[in-house]
């Protein structure tokens, strides 16, 4: 029966409940007065533009428009027909999206200020005799389910929404005035836990900090307060203990090679199959091996770009934030090649101690030069050359106080990401009552009175 309702988008059969049996059963394009889709626009010759809302600037918590700072494009009085946004619209994102974030999200436009929705976005207006934070509480409820993925037609790149099929998917909608309760108690009780989750993220970002400025300290500064300092010569490395040297990696480098990137299969490898590593394998402080694409059967391999144990990986093409990102392989499955967007680096381990060059190539001065040289045509994918990884001005402690140095963070840090985990966790639980709250009203599980 699920399985029947699921494939008709019948989710008034699948939310079914005592109490809702008496609502109306409605295909959501039946609450619609239009459906119009959005247009980009042109680049506006001064400051006088049109607010254009582009997805990014919804915000899929509060279901609202957070265009701060605004985005202004110039359009004909043509395009502007039908599209500028009046209050209590519903915007629905028509295109983009991923695999961890479909497209299908609803937000409703809230602002009293002239505004269009760009390509990506159709606006819904919806009939009098419904309501706006009603319909986005419940346009919520099916993306949290992940309904809205029934009517997604394209499962990689970029994700277009089958919108006719969305719009023909059959709920439930009570009558305008329960419609309201339902509203106004869902503001309540999620404005409660926004705040609860505001406070964890508060405090996610005191420990971020508290963690990049340990490591900043100990890298740069070493673990002995009392050490005589003197000037690096280099401006964003500061001070320096006297007895440490500041050199160019190439100094410590044995070589550097950049992988390979054939067409391969968007999913991962199987443990039997060779697969090619992605990018964000480096991403995050500890390598990770599921960040991988399955090598097509029909290419060999190029064995020679196997990642091994021990391995220290960098990443040559990113976002400007991510652009450097380092990790040490310590533990691996096999089968699994470099990328061409990944650099292998080998050191002297006489003289450099891989986990210490991690901990400073993740810090603000390891990182420094490669942001400033970085090149690209935008933010989204920059890349720095052999020569500047080879170029980059590094502090190198002895090789026994670099042991000493990580020793101390690991320690150290392992308390703090383990507050940074239980964080976590509880923002995720919060997320997740959030929108079994939302789901019940909408849904009638949970019973709202309307007002007398």
């Amino acid at each position: 029966m699920r399985n029947e309702a699921l494939e008709q988008g019948d989710i008034a059969e699948l939310w079914e409940t005592s109490r809702s049996q008496s609502w109306p059963k409605l295909r959501i394009k039946t609450s619609l007065r239009s459906v119009v889709g959005g247009v980009w626009g042109a680049e506006p010759e001064d400051d006088t533009g049109i607010v254009c809302v582009r997805v990014a600037d919804f915000d899929r918590v509060r279901l609202c428009v957070d265009d701060s700072p605004p985005t202004k494009r110039s359009y004909s009085e043509s395009e502007l027909n039908g599209r500028q946004l009046v209050k209590n619209d519903l915007l629905i994102e028509k295109s983009g999206g991923g695999s961890n974030q479909p497209v299908g999200c609803v937000v409703r436009f809230d602002g009293d200020y002239e505004a269009v929705c760009s390509n990506f976005i159709a606006r819904l207006e919806l009939r009098s005799e419904h309501d706006a934070r009603f319909w986005a509480y419940l346009h919520a409820a099916i993306y949290s389910a992940r309904l809205n993925t029934l009517a997604i037609k394209q499962t990689t790149g970029i994700q277009n929404l089958d919108l006719d099929q969305y719009l023909g998917f059959r709920v439930v909608a009570p009558p305008y005035e329960l419609q309201l309760a339902i509203a106004d108690y869902l503001d309540r009780e999620t404005a409660k836990i926004d705040t609860m989750i505001a406070a964890k993220e508060r405090l996610l970002k005191l420990l971020a900090e508290k963690r990049r400025a340990l490591i900043t300290d100990a890298v740069t500064r070493g673990l002995n307060p009392d050490a005589p300092m003197r000037d690096s010569g280099v401006e964003w490395l500061g001070e320096i203990p006297e007895h440490w040297s500041v050199d160019r990696f190439k100094f410590h480098m044995l070589g550097i090679e950049q992988g390979w990137s054939p067409q391969c299969l968007n999913v991962p490898a199987e443990l039997d199959e060779w697969g090619v590593l992605k990018a964000g394998c480096v991403n995050g402080p500890e390598f990770d091996t599921s960040q991988n694409k399955t090598l097509p059967p029909s290419l060999d391999p190029i064995v020679e770009l196997e990642v091994k144990p021990g391995d220290l990986l960098m990443s040559r093409s990113n976002t400007t934030k991510l652009l450097g990102s380092t990790a040490l392989v310590r533990e691996v499955r096999p089968k699994l090649l470099i990328c061409d967007k990944l650099y292998r680096i080998e050191v002297n381990e006489e003289t450099a101690h891989k986990p210490f060059l991690v901990y400073l190539l993740r810090s603000a001065p390891g990182r420094h030069e490669f942001e400033r040289d970085a090149t690209g045509a935008s933010n989204s994918m920059q890349n720095i050359g052999q020569d500047s990884v080879k170029n980059v001005w590094l502090v190198f402690p002895p090789f026994d106080e670099q042991v000493a140095i990580c020793r101390y963070l690991d320690q150290t840090l392992q308390r703090i990401d383990a507050l940074r985990s239980n964080n976590l966790q509880t923002v995720t639980l919060l997320k997740e009552r959030r929108a079994a709250l939302i789901a019940a009203a909408v849904s009638g599980a949970q019973k709202v009175e309307a007002a007398t």
